[in-house]
């Protein structure tokens, strides 16, 4: 059988459970192997993107034995564990309010001496910060871009390889992945 999920290398069990807030597709819960990490998952959009809802402290001796969400609560996930009994988890940390990056657009010019690095501001309201992507290329953090505190700086060796236009970069936040903040750039010659 063909693995349509390529972050997914194993897969033991599958549950479903009540859709995230403003979702219409039921979150699924899994025992897997996902992105080379052994784990419990969830997915608020139908198995595109994962986050690993235990950690290596709690692996809970045997759990690839059931895994279900629960139908009203969305969050709560219930694992058989094959000798623990069954355990059931809700999220510890509530959904955060959305991150924001400021500015929403800046300008950067080619020509070489008036090259600049573009420094934004995050307001993280307990996420981090997860990803950059360029469509579906991800920017490399040291390389593309850096980050220290509250600043983020996107670096003048990555913008000078863009074309003239409109770049658009999308930022991923560890608590909600499925809402990005999107900041676009005008690249000019």
């Amino acid at each position: 059988m063909k693995n349509i999920l390529t972050n997914v290398q194993e897969a033991d069990l599958i549950g479903y459970g009540k859709a995230a807030p403003g979702q219409t597709y039921m979150a699924l819960y899994t025992v897997a192997k996902i992105d080379g990490v052994r784990g419990v998952f969830r997915s608020n959009d139908v198995g595109a993107t994962w986050v690993r809802i235990n950690d290596d402290d709690h692996q809970y001796a045997k759990i690839n034995m059931a895994i279900t969400g629960d139908p009203r609560i969305y969050g709560r996930v219930y694992l058989g564990t094959n000798g623990r009994g069954t355990l059931y988890a809700d999220p510890v940390n509530p959904p955060a309010t959305g991150s924001t990056i400021t500015p929403t657009t800046a300008g950067f010019d080619k020509k070489t001496a008036n090259q600049a690095d573009i420094a934004l501001t995050m307001t993280l309201n307990g996420n981090t910060l997860i990803a950059i992507k360029n469509g579906t290329a991800n920017l490399v953090s040291g390389t593309d871009y850096t980050v220290s505190g509250s600043t983020l700086t996107i670096k003048k060796e990555y913008l000078a390889t863009q074309a003239v236009g409109s770049t658009t970069l999308t930022f991923e936040f560890s608590l909600d992945p499925r809402n990005p903040w999107l900041s676009q750039f005008r690249i000019r010659q």
